[in-house]
């Protein structure tokens, strides 16, 4: 009797295959059926398991049948890493490879409410199931999880392993986000919308951790200036599915309605004292003291909560970002304190370390200008809690 063809059943076809009744293939964004018959192809279920894949050494997010298997991200996890959340190390073969479950659990317990704690259950459960269906927002997820791992411990090179494996992960979410933009639709633009987030976040704190052993994180301004052109993209894709988004979960942060991105200090803006500095500076040149006057403006206004501190590096016109990236010392001694109401955002975990890491070069690099600078930076140490 002639054995029977192997038959794998589609256990996660598209809605509108199922509705059918027909075999879907289940490919992503658009399974073979909807493309050829011109339709929206929506998953309401996790997107199978690519078979072929299912050796690989890299992590899929698809199923939870496959994050609850034994997969495994390519990274030790290092004995420096002593967090109470943390898996136990073995203490004689040192550092244990690290699980995909693991990453998961960090991301729950603790990583999803580095966006406050009223959005914390929302990305923890919404934006989680999300990643289920959606391998580049599953990609930016790990990536932020590890790179939480990494900016809670003291030794850079034990450190190294974890921002490597995020800097990849990072690059697959960026890649997949983009090849996706041009699908935008209802099923996806909240796995959008949610990517384009925890991407904007990684971008703020990859450079400024180190990676591979001849690596040096980067210049601490040029890093952080980078945040403005996934701002930019971040309201690109809000322009194209809002009507989508406000219909959603998200909504509260897709209507600006979300105090995240404000600073809560009762700390006092020192414009005078900067604004002394930068009139002896450019005492004959009337240009530059209006480039950072708009500049100081707009600070001030984000330190009085009337502006969200985030988008600050996109407000400033690009004359005194010009100048921040040349080293000028006024433009850097402004960062600086924008680096303090960064720290004091909702006291979540990579607002504080982005602003301490800040203010913690950019003062140093301060050092030498004179008293008046000297207490400005200063000030803004103390802020930050590092030591004068």
């Amino acid at each position: 009797m002639p054995k029977k063809r192997p038959h794998r059943k589609s256990r996660y076809g598209c809605d509108q295959c199922r509705k059918r009744r027909v075999k879907c293939d289940e490919k992503t964004p658009c399974c073979t059926n909807c493309s050829n018959r011109g339709e929206e192809c929506c998953y309401s279920r996790q997107p199978s398991h690519q078979l072929d894949h299912a050796s690989s050494d890299e992590f899929t997010s698809t199923t939870p049948l496959d994050i609850a298997s034994d997969t495994r991200t390519n990274v030790d996890i290092p004995l420096a890493y002593n967090n109470a959340s943390a898996p136990s190390m073995d203490p004689v073969t040192g550092p244990v490879e690290i699980s995909d479950v693991v990453l998961m659990h960090q991301w729950c317990t603790r990583t999803c409410y580095g966006f406050t704690a009223a959005e914390a259950e929302l990305f923890r459960d919404h934006v989680g199931r999300e990643a289920l269906r959606h391998d580049f927002l599953m990609e930016a997820l790990l990536a932020i999880t590890l790179l939480h791992m990494a900016t809670e411990i003291d030794d850079t090179v034990a450190a190294r392993p974890l921002v490597d494996a995020a800097l990849q992960h990072q690059d697959k979410s960026v890649s997949g986000l983009r090849a996706t933009l041009s699908h935008i639709s209802p099923s996806n633009c909240d796995s959008i919308f949610a990517c384009s987030v925890l991407v904007m976040v990684c971008s703020i704190v990859s450079p400024l951790l180190s990676c591979r052993c001849d690596d040096q994180p980067r210049n601490t301004a040029e890093a952080i200036l980078l945040l403005a052109d996934f701002i930019k993209g971040t309201a690109s894709v809000v322009d194209q599915s809002r009507p989508w988004l406000e219909q959603g979960p998200l909504q509260t942060m897709v209507r600006g309605r979300c105090k995240h991105f404000f600073a809560a200090t009762t700390k006092r803006f020192p414009a005078k004292e900067l604004h002394y500095l930068k009139d002896t500076a450019f005492a004959f040149d009337d240009a530059k003291r209006q480039d950072y006057d708009d500049a100081l403006q707009q600070l001030g206004r984000a330190f009085s909560g009337e502006q969200s501190t985030v988008k600050w590096v996109v407000i400033v016109g690009p004359e005194f970002i010009g100048e921040l990236r040349r080293g000028d010392p006024v433009a850097i001694t402004i960062f600086m304190h924008w680096g303090v109401l960064l720290h004091g955002m909702d006291g979540t975990w990579w607002t504080q370390f982005s602003g301490c890491r800040i203010v913690d070069d950019l003062s140093t690099s301060l050092r030498g200008h004179g008293e008046k600078w000297n207490k400005l930076a200063v000030w803004c140490r103390e802020q930050v809690g590092l030591s004068v």
